[in-house]
């Protein structure tokens, strides 16, 4: 099995949630709804085909609408290792800027030759993706 059992530390509350709830006020939603995108923790189950994660691992990771619960379970390509001198609140609120950026940089294709201009690096995306390039 490729998963692994996440206990949350910290989770980030991204915009979405916001705007969702603002375009969906008027909508009942049935309970349990989970929240949240963003997730760090401690890894204290690991499945028999998971190589690259251990149990105890301090990780940041990312999930769909479920990051706000206890527990999150994940596949272990949806984390890192947390490095140590990040605190939970910082690495909480990390991986979906992260994500973007990351996600941004590796659709259109550069390589270490090619100039790339970053004309507004605002935010928390393009803060982690700045340093990237």
């Amino acid at each position: 099995m490729r998963r692994i059992k996440v206990m949350a530390a910290a989770a980030g509350l991204q915009p979405v949630v916001k705007i969702r709830s603002d375009f969906f006020k008027d909508m009942v939603i049935e309970s349990p709804q989970l929240l949240g995108n963003e997730v760090s923790g401690i890894v204290v189950e690991v499945g028999s085909d998971v190589t690259s994660i251990s149990k105890g691992d301090h990780v940041i990771g990312w999930t769909t609408f479920s990051a706000h619960a206890e527990y999150v379970v994940v596949n272990p390509n949806q984390v890192v290792k947390k490095p140590s001198h990040m605190s939970w609140e910082e690495s909480g609120a990390l991986s979906a800027s992260g994500q973007t950026a990351l996600m941004a940089l590796d659709g259109i294709n550069i390589s270490k030759e090619d100039t790339l201009l970053i004309y507004v690096a605002a935010g928390g995306s393009w803060n982690n993706g700045c340093p990237t390039c």
